[in-house]
């Protein structure tokens, strides 16, 4: 989700518990652990177009006023004040197809990482590599500053310094490849908008609808049509 959350698998049988927490020594309220859960649980059923039927969510606070709320996010069997904060459910959601996935972004991966390899071997710009990598991360949610500089086994202030003296920055280079992926995604014509802003690593598909305007002037759908 973003680099100060952690999220954490355990299988239980036939149960399966995704356990969220921060970080050490993060501290955010209530409602980030809110919408980090729900999001998580809407990526699923977005990626899958199938409901995700919660065995029982766990929340590591006090029971809120807007429960309905809760309710209507995570059914009916909520859990407050507990050691985690998890949500369970049966270990055959784990099973289901992903609906997105398909042949055609699996061969665009492929042709980035065997871009990054020749890129390597010609001693291309930092600001190259750091691009299709991120093409590469994105739709597996794993574009961060931070896991990238794990890969490339540099520090962030290396990584700063870097792009600065070539003039461009992580940002400008995140943008610029959820861009490229946005247009490629959508001249395939078999995602809806939903699935393509996850692709991109937002969390809304409003956010998406917004970046893309800004982008290129139009909404997605006017863009398509």
């Amino acid at each position: 989700m973003n680099p100060s959350e952690q999220w954490q698998l355990h299988n239980q049988g036939e149960e399966v518990c995704l356990s969220f927490s921060f970080i050490e020594n993060k501290h955010y309220p209530n409602a980030a652990i809110e919408r980090s859960m729900s999001a998580l649980l809407t990526w699923g059923q977005a990626l899958t177009a199938q409901t995700i039927p919660l065995l029982k969510a766990q929340f590591s606070y006090s029971k809120p006023n807007h429960l309905t709320h809760y309710h209507d996010i995570f059914g009916q069997r909520l859990e407050f004040n507990a050691p985690a904060n998890a949500l369970v459910f049966n270990h055959e959601v784990l099973q289901r197809p992903v609906v997105s996935s398909n042949h055609y972004l699996k061969r665009i991966i492929k042709e980035k990482a065997l871009e990054i390899f020749n890129a390597l071997q010609d001693g291309a710009p930092l600001s190259l590599l750091i691009l299709q990598l991120i093409k590469i991360n994105l739709p597996k949610q794993k574009a961060s500053i931070d896991i990238l500089c794990d890969e490339l086994s540099i520090s962030r202030q290396t990584l700063y310094r870097k792009l600065k003296s070539e003039g461009t920055d992580f940002k400008s280079l995140l943008s610029k490849a959820r861009q490229e992926l946005a247009l490629n995604l959508l001249k395939q014509n078999t995602h809806n908008m939903a699935s393509i802003g996850i692709a991109l690593g937002f969390k809304e598909t409003s956010s998406f609808n917004k970046a893309f305007k800004r982008w290129f002037g139009v909404s997605p759908r006017d863009y398509i049509f």
